[in-house]
């Protein structure tokens, strides 16, 4: 079974997103996008995440921060709807999204991009003096 994914996300960062990822990925699943703009309406935005969520099985949520609204709405949802729903997304973990098995469970794709994710979040000042101390 495919999994859907949803990207709900802050003003049009989930478009841009999507097409960096498209540099890298030419051909993908569908992906659908709920943006969240400043003025719109909190119950307008977590009725659509609802419809979305409950018109398709096996959901995909990623949204762009922990704290932020697109989050919330979401998290609220979770209590009686099943879908996985991952925070924090960066481009590494839309091109794994993107690139691979949406053929696996959402739940299960959810948890191989958050390792992803942590993979490719370095502070490259560290790593660096590292590699210049071995190499000395």
């Amino acid at each position: 079974m495919t999994c859907n994914i949803l990207m709900v996300m802050h003003g049009h960062y989930a478009e841009a997103l999507l097409k960096a990822a498209e540099m890298f990925i030419c051909e993908h699943p569908p992906v659908d996008i709920i943006p969240v703009e400043p003025g719109d309406s909190l119950d307008e935005l977590k009725n659509q995440i609802r419809s979305y969520v409950t018109r398709h099985d096996q959901v995909l949520i990623i949204t762009d921060m922990m704290a932020g609204t697109p989050n919330i709405l979401c998290s609220r949802l979770l209590k009686d709807h099943a879908f996985a729903l991952v925070c924090g997304t960066n481009l590494s973990m839309l091109i794994e999204v993107l690139n691979g098995e949406n053929t696996q469970n959402p739940w299960d794709l959810g948890k191989l991009i958050c390792e992803k994710g942590k993979e490719d979040i370095v502070f490259m000042n560290t790593l660096l003096k590292k590699e210049n101390q071995q190499e000395e």
